[in-house]
């Protein structure tokens, strides 16, 4: 079934663009692919053909019908995929990863968090899945709430809820520090700039606020 889809990538891609009925077809044959490898309740399948299944997603971007789209919305279908089956900026999560380390080692204790955890691990384990999860939702256009995203988390490291909730918290405050959140509904009441930007509440978890970048005016939302 994978080699139909192969030939099909390579048709198009050494002729152009055939019609919907040929794209039809590859597809279908793909989704087949993805559901048979979902079916045993091991990734031994996945595991011998992980590279392939991923290369006829990569050739087909560009191509026309929504092929390149539909195929990557089937391929994060596959539900053993991880950190090293998907296009990630490697330096970025490690420079992430080592930053939400660094502020929890600052802390005297994690409360209702077993002692024993290894910070180091457990950030890395938590941020791989949810990096998997993330693009799983951009390829596949899919809104979701944080409850999705805790819950397909734990599902994948079995960390509790309180843990992943604590470490995503850091990368948001990792995403704030580096004015990835900027906020567009308003303008500083002071210097009347629209330069806001989203902060965290110093020595608060899970509290945020808009600060001004111009004079630091803090910015009232409604």
């Amino acid at each position: 079934m994978l080699y139909y889809v192969e030939m099909g990538v390579e048709f198009t891609n050494t002729y152009g663009g055939i019609n919907e009925s040929f794209y039809n077809s590859v597809e279908g044959m793909y989704q087949s692919v993805v559901d048979s490898i979902n079916k045993p309740k091991n990734s031994e399948i996945f595991s011998a053909l992980r590279k392939r299944l991923k290369a006829v997603v990569d050739d087909t971007s560009g191509i026309g019908w929504g092929f390149h789209d539909n195929l990557s919305i089937m391929y994060f279908e596959i539900e053993w995929i991880d950190l090293e089956d998907i296009d990630s900026d490697e330096n970025e999560l490690t420079e992430i990863k080592k930053y939400i380390t660094d502020r929890l080692k600052q802390r005297n204790n994690f409360p209702n968090f077993d002692n024993k955890i290894n910070i180091i691990e457990s950030v890395s384990e938590i941020i791989n899945a949810d990096e998997v999860f993330l693009s799983r939702m951009d390829a596949q256009f899919t809104s979701y709430s944080n409850d999705d995203e805790y819950d397909f988390i734990s599902n994948k490291t079995a960390y509790s809820i309180e843990l992943i909730e604590l470490i995503l918290w850091q990368r948001c405050c990792y995403e704030m520090d580096n004015d990835y959140l900027e906020y567009t509904n308003g303008k500083c009441s002071k210097c009347g700039s629209s330069e806001l930007y989203t902060r965290e509440v110093s020595n608060e978890d899970f509290q945020d606020q808009v600060i001004c970048k111009k004079c630091g005016t803090e910015f009232i939302r409604e």
